[in-house]
């Protein structure tokens, strides 16, 4: 089952919440508040790929939140659709000040609201695809003599041009490489030792360590580029992996056992030159290891 995006509502009034949350919920994931404390609070950590603040009253304070959003270094990219109860000159203006991407009125219709939410989500996604690939590693190939490093090439190509799609799955690689999901499953472990699922979470995992450690997008966007669809998953996987969380790797203040790890992802997949593959990523690692030898 494919995860669902996840979007933040917030609308003091209950009954307006109902309806937008109702709107959302065939495709969203909705996790709706009745204030914006109450969102700002959780945003982080559900890592949203839109947020829908409805504007309540006349009050200059309104737009807190929105402004809250794009001061903040981890959602500032974070698409932003207004909801008013009346779209005069006005309102227009603060709200656009404010950061809001789009503006509706309330009184709209479901599918022009759904339409908006669409395209909003999708303007992000684009985003993250082209900072993604320009950012990334773009691995040299030389001479490649065997069907099987032909294989892996093809096959590491794929994984990459299509990580930030949080939706990837294993049918979709099979598929790219014309045999089945069991096909992929045995020639993936013959080579290297990793099932198709193994293999895609590599790549992701290492991918953002590379990202981060040079300082090519916060922690909230290489979760998004690497195709995470939730920021506090993204860290718990990515902290059982190196050993350290990703906003350490990114300030630089890893330990020098952390040496180059997409490097060495690079290199087990057999796509890379001479590189020395380092055996240990923390120095925990390296007492547990050398207790296990006594």
């Amino acid at each position: 089952m494919i995860p669902q995006i996840t979007v933040v509502l917030v609308d003091s009034l209950t009954a307006g919440r109902l309806k937008f949350k109702n709107y959302l919920n065939q495709s969203y994931r909705v996790l709706d508040f009745a204030s914006a404390e109450a969102a700002w609070s959780k945003m982080l950590k559900a890592g949203p790929a839109l947020l829908v603040h409805v504007l309540r009253g006349k009050g200059p304070d309104r737009w807190n939140l929105v402004r809250q959003v794009r001061s903040h270094s981890q959602l500032m990219y974070l698409p932003v659709l207004g909801i008013v109860e009346t779209l005069d000159p006005e309102t227009r203006l603060r709200s656009l000040e404010a950061g809001m991407d789009q503006l509706l009125e309330a009184g709209c219709s479901r599918d022009l609201f759904l339409k908006a939410a669409d395209r909003l989500k999708a303007g992000l996604e684009n985003a993250y695809y082209y900072s993604y690939g320009k950012f990334l590693l773009e691995d040299k190939f030389g001479q490649l003599p065997s069907e099987d490093e032909r294989f892996l090439v093809k096959i590491h190509e794929f994984v990459r041009r299509n990580l930030p799609k949080a939706d990837l799955q294993v049918g979709d690689l099979a598929e790219a490489m014309a045999m089945s999901a069991s096909q992929l499953d045995r020639r993936l472990q013959r080579l290297k030792g990793l099932t198709p699922k193994q293999y895609i979470s590599e790549h992701r995992l290492c991918a953002a360590f590379h990202l981060l450690s040079t300082k090519k997008g916060n922690v909230s966007e290489v979760s998004a580029w690497t195709g995470f669809k939730s920021l506090s998953y993204f860290s718990t996987r990515f902290s059982e992996r190196f050993s350290a969380n990703p906003s350490v790797v990114r300030e630089n203040r890893e330990n020098p056992y952390y040496n180059a790890p997409w490097q060495e992802m690079a290199n087990r997949l057999g796509l890379a030159g001479h590189i020395q593959i380092p055996t240990q990523y923390s120095k925990k690692k390296e007492i547990n290891n050398s207790l296990k030898e006594k």
